[in-house]
């Protein structure tokens, strides 16, 4: 299983955090995400979880280089792309994380206990897999426009969250229509049931896959909003049911944050003094790419 990580090149070791990628694969635009995370002070993970199928990405894009949301793909690469992560299952996400949590013992930068776990689309239902099978070591967990939360069927995420411990953050867009209103209640009634620490925000006007920054429904005040949650605890005023965790419990804040433009002209965190390393791993066999 190939993963991009990128942490700190010092002060640590950092806290662990695992970024579940979308149906769409891994990309370039995720491992901006890690570089994010990364530079507020953990050591991200992002798997590709589609190993199995020898790595797949459906990265479409407009003239303008955007990346088309489902509405505008060809059919054809939709249903490809639906069907892939179909086969992406709860034992096989269990086993893949169980594999990166041990990894974070092995590899120096990373301090394995607690971690936490970030998901987009897809991602937010391998995170409630992962928090339900490992939930001693996630303490901290969150969805952004999560897919397929709740279903009927019997390895329906929902049904795993007696098995959390700690505290799990939602996203959820007013336009998605895998956020629909009595799925958010569902979700809470099992959480309060569970006596589990969550809250959630739900950016009315946004549309599913609005926290992606290179996707053309993109929406930066929601996007913002969810990364303002993670880091600086401020609930706002979004709906949250509890006040939230957001992943910033787990590490001090490194501060002094300026403003760097990436290659691709997004803007993100960075610190000056606080550098990160990104590299490709193995499990095991790193490949350092850039410092």
């Amino acid at each position: 299983m190939e993963c991009f990580i990128s942490h700190p090149d010092e002060g640590g070791p950092h806290p662990a955090v695992i970024i579940f990628m979308d149906i769409w694969g891994l990309r370039e635009e995720l491992f901006d995400i890690a570089r994010r995370v990364g530079r507020e002070g953990y050591y991200c993970i992002v798997p590709d979880m589609y190993y199995r199928d020898g790595g797949l990405c459906f990265d479409t894009r407009d003239e303008t280089g955007t990346h088309l949301s489902a509405e505008r793909m060809d059919p054809a690469m939709l249903e490809l792309a639906v069907e892939a992560g179909r086969r992406v299952n709860e034992r096989g996400v269990a086993m893949d994380t169980g594999a990166m949590l041990e990894f974070t013992g092995l590899d120096e930068p990373a301090r394995p206990d607690p971690a936490g776990v970030i998901g987009f689309c897809m991602g937010g239902r391998l995170a409630m897999f992962a928090a339900g099978h490992h939930g001693d070591r996630l303490l901290a967990s969150a969805s952004l426009h999560g897919a397929r939360l709740v279903m009927e069927e019997e390895n329906s995420p929902h049904l795993l969250i007696p098995e959390m411990s700690g505290e799990f953050y939602f996203g959820y867009a007013g336009k998605d229509p895998f956020a629909a209103p009595e799925l958010c209640s569902r979700i809470a009634e099992v959480m309060e049931a569970a006596d589990l620490e969550y809250g959630h925000c739900l950016h009315e006007e946004a549309d599913h896959g609005y926290a992606l920054p290179e996707r053309d429904v993109y929406d930066p005040k929601a996007a913002e909003r969810d990364w303002e949650f993670f880091f600086q605890c401020s609930a706002g005023d979004c709906r949250v049911r509890r006040v939230p965790f957001y992943l910033s419990h787990l590490v001090r804040n490194t501060g002094g944050l300026a403003l760097q433009k990436n290659e691709k002209g997004s803007s993100f965190p960075f610190s000056p003094k606080n550098t990160v390393w990104q590299y490709l791993v193995r499990l095991g066999q790193a490949r350092y790419c850039t410092n």
